[in-house]
């Protein structure tokens, strides 16, 4: 991986495991994770270090678990699965071995990422949600757990090129959300958006952090 020099001493390569899957972690941080972060369906747990944002978590005394999850193509896990409900178990028996319930961390999802954070914060609540792209917004479980949604402080940033998912659906998810939602459109960009504006999507991260008192 490519971590800055003096940042791999801090940011941990660990195998964490919960039931019949055990995947690659990348641990930053002292504590209880504040920010779960969770890539698309075609990146692993290294895009956020790609991005250049596990670095600065990490210098802004952010704890963060980013994982490697049983639905992605490329994820180091010793199973994988499509199945969302065995990946929401996955997700729950992990942060619960590392004393946090979901309703007790901002979930961070790009694109199918997107869609487990919806799902767990759905099922359990959030203390935020940084959606990038989201997938699947019509689930049924989504609408089902809107009282838990609704008013969960949420950055969602959308690529106006992005291909996969259109924007109405972003538009009816900040409707879903409500008033705790924000919608920024990252203009040019595709369905992986903060891969076209690194900087400033590490900024906003970071801003929405600090928000929520997380970050220093």
């Amino acid at each position: 991986m490519g971590f800055p020099s003096g940042v791999r001493e801090v940011i941990r390569e660990e195998r964490v495991s919960y039931g019949d899957y055990e995947c690659r972690a990348l641990v930053g941080g002292e504590g209880p994770p504040e920010l779960v972060l969770l890539h698309g369906y075609s990146f692993t747990s290294e895009v956020w270090d790609e991005v250049g944002l596990l670095g600065r978590l990490d210098s802004s005394k952010v704890p963060f678990l980013a994982l490697d999850m049983p639905y992605g193509m490329k994820s180091e896990c010793s199973k994988r699965t499509r199945d969302m409900e065995l990946n929401m178990g996955f997700l729950e028996g992990v942060l619960e071995k590392r004393g946090r319930s979901p309703g007790e961390v901002v979930f961070l999802g790009a694109s199918l990422g997107g869609h487990v954070a919806l799902r767990m914060a759905a099922q359990w609540g959030a203390r935020g949600l940084i959606l990038i792209g989201p997938v699947g917004v019509d689930d049924p479980e989504l609408q089902k757990g809107q009282r838990r949604l609704s008013g969960i402080p949420t950055l969602i940033i959308y690529g106006d090129r992005d291909p996969i998912v259109p924007r109405e659906d972003m538009e009816k998810l900040r409707s879903l959300l409500g008033e705790g939602a924000q919608l920024v459109i990252y203009e040019g960009a595709g369905h992986p958006a903060y891969l076209y504006e690194k900087e400033r999507f590490t900024r906003e991260v970071l801003d929405f952090l600090r928000q929520r008192g997380i970050a220093r």
